[in-house]
């Protein structure tokens, strides 16, 4: 799958996607189930996407989990697979046990798509939040559309920062340092991504700067936040991959959108309408919650490409 399919690929896959959405595809509302221990605690949780694109071959239907605990074991923190349908006859065309490689993709090409629409062209330092998986994925999009001359990780766990410092080293050719203090990190950043499971802001009013772009990848289910509800009031532009998702399980979630300063919109929106960023000095804000158009989108290319 990895050989077939990559995030340069992904990318066009999904920018189709979001513009799927605004022209009229629909995404049923996921699925989403919090595995509880006896004691309380969310062990992980799973979603369930899944949707047709009007014309295309195919439709599909993706179960992804995600268990933030695995890591601990030496285990990846999501899984999933997807089956995919013949759109025509309904029958089985594949059952894809990707282990959540496509969501994680799909991710990250979002965020890539989103990056590219609203932060500025020139970027001199990015910085990702969060250290899980789909923070690496999150760093391949940024880095096929942006080429900051630095990038900085930062997250909670020292250990965790310097694990994926030493990956990024690795995998790309940009200089890249990690720390744990967020608020610095994030200060003269003009592109913040933000993927994280944080059920309370991570990122609070007065710590960017004016001219910055933020892309808030982690809230998928009731009860996540990464953004104080301060900055999505404060924005200059805020676009969702889905209005009614990030009311429900995203950024939006008890947010009064008439008191906002501009409108929200969506990515699709933007790709087919235009607009965006209206002056350098604008704070941009993207809510992305995972799109089932994109799980459809992304199996029916894999499918194709094979």
């Amino acid at each position: 799958m990895r050989a077939n399919l990559g995030m340069s690929s992904a990318i066009s896959v999904v920018r189709r996607a979001f513009r799927a959405a605004h022209s009229g595809a629909v995404s049923p509302a996921p699925f989403h189930l919090d595995i509880e221990t006896l004691d309380g605690h969310c062990a992980g949780e799973l979603h369930i996407k899944g949707a047709h694109i009007t014309g295309e071959p195919f439709f599909a239907v993706k179960a992804s989990s995600g268990f933030p605990g695995n890591a601990a074991r030496g285990l990846s923190t999501s899984h999933g697979f997807t089956t995919v349908f013949d759109a025509e006859t309904g029958q089985l065309q594949a059952v894809v046990l990707d282990d959540g490689y496509l969501t994680e993709l799909r991710t990250g090409a979002a965020g890539a798509v989103a990056n590219d629409l609203l932060a500025i062209h020139e970027v001199d330092v990015a910085v990702v939040v969060g250290t899980g998986g789909q923070a690496r994925h999150q760093i391949d999009g940024l880095l096929a559309v942006r080429r900051p001359a630095s990038l900085v990780v930062a997250g909670r766990r020292d250990l965790a920062v310097q694990e994926l410092v030493t990956w990024v080293r690795q995998e790309h050719d940009v200089d890249v340092r990690g720390t744990t203090d967020i608020r610095t990190a994030v200060r003269d950043a003009p592109l913040v991504v933000t993927v994280t499971g944080a059920r309370s802001p991570i990122l609070q009013p007065g710590w960017l700067s004016p001219g910055s772009h933020v892309t808030a990848v982690g809230s998928d289910s009731p009860g996540k936040r990464e953004l104080h509800p301060d900055l999505l009031r404060r924005a200059d532009l805020f676009a969702a991959d889905d209005l009614t998702q990030s009311k429900t399980v995203g950024e939006l979630q008890d947010i009064d959108v008439d008191r906002m300063r501009r409108p929200a919109t969506t990515i699709g929106a933007l790709l087919i309408e235009g607009g965006g960023r209206v002056s350098a000095e604008d704070l941009t804000i993207a809510d992305l919650t995972g799109l089932g158009l994109q799980d459809a989108a992304i199996a029916t290319a894999l499918l194709e490409a094979m």
